[in-house]
């Protein structure tokens, strides 16, 4: 989804409560959904619970200062979470701008400022953000289901990980496979297969919530990762997901069935290759469990 104006979030980072007044009153006028932060520590919590897409950050913080929130933020996100900054300061010498730009910040804007330029300014950085994430994502995305790829869940895993574990709550991990596809694909031919995986991203869709992620694994296995769910939390989505699946219908007599598989965080492991092998253990014993019946 394109970053519109009225739907980016935006954090403004300021230990002097006029000027934070100031720029969310003007924010909140220009239709954008703001969040505020008065010292750097503040600042970090919000930037993990409101995930904002650009930060409007002054330079002199108490307890860590804007170089110091700056330095954690890009040693914690990677280049497919990236998160523009605009460090604000009533220090005018170009070292101090170019010492800016060059420890991860966007752009630089001097105190006092005009709001006409630093609305500009929010708005060229976010035109950019999304030309760049609209790139990204074709890069991630696999062609014939659109779900993510798995060179994304490599990512995206260690990064939910780190989440769940900071804040001390659950993630579950889901791994499907297609039951009898490799006959399907025999018999009806790939056309018929590359069909039934479109149907299965179908599904995963309709069945998980608005804060899950679905990936293709690789051939006809699928990984769905789930903030927040635990044990009851997976339970319910697979038993979602086998019911949209039995009511998929093909041109060939195909009943699309599916093995599944869980692992949850930080329960079973803290890995993310545990994750992995876990569900994966527990999809191909359900598997081998329909191959004796």
């Amino acid at each position: 989804m394109a970053l519109e104006k009225k739907k980016a979030k935006i954090l403004t980072v300021d230990d002097d409560p006029e000027v934070l007044s100031t720029i969310s009153f003007l924010l909140k006028k220009e239709g954008y959904e703001v969040r505020e932060a008065r010292d750097g520590k503040e600042a970090i919590k919000e930037i993990h619970l409101f995930k904002p897409d650009l930060i409007v950050l002054d330079i002199m913080l108490p307890i860590l200062d804007g170089y110091e929130v700056l330095r954690e933020l890009r040693k914690e996100y990677t280049e497919e979470s990236y998160v523009p900054v605009i460090m604000l300061s009533t220090r005018e010498k170009v070292e101090e701008k170019v010492k800016s730009l060059e420890r991860g910040a966007d752009d630089y804007l001097p105190k006092p400022f005009e709001p006409i330029e630093l609305l500009a300014r929010i708005q060229a950085s976010l035109r950019i953000k999304e030309r760049e994430e609209h790139l990204k994502k074709l890069a991630l995305i696999d062609p014939l289901t659109g779900l993510y790829n798995r060179r994304y869940l490599d990512t995206r895993l260690k990064e939910e990980i780190n989440s769940a574990e900071r804040y001390n709550y659950p993630l579950s991990l889901l791994m499907l496979d297609v039951d009898n596809f490799k006959k399907a694909n025999d018999t009806w031919g790939h056309h018929f297969g590359d069909e039934v995986l479109k149907k299965v991203a179908q599904v995963l869709r309709i069945s998980t919530r608005e804060t899950d992620l679905q990936f293709r694994f690789g051939g006809d296995e699928f990984v769905i990762l789930l903030p927040h769910a635990d044990g009851n939390g997976s339970k319910l989505i697979k038993e979602r997901i086998r019911k949209n699946a039995s009511q998929v219908k093909f041109k060939h007599p195909f009943p699309l069935s599916l093995s599944i598989g869980y692992s949850i965080f930080p329960m079973e492991t803290r890995d993310s290759q545990g994750l992995i092998q876990i569900a994966d253990a527990r999809m191909y014993g359900e598997k081998q469990k329909k191959e004796i019946l």
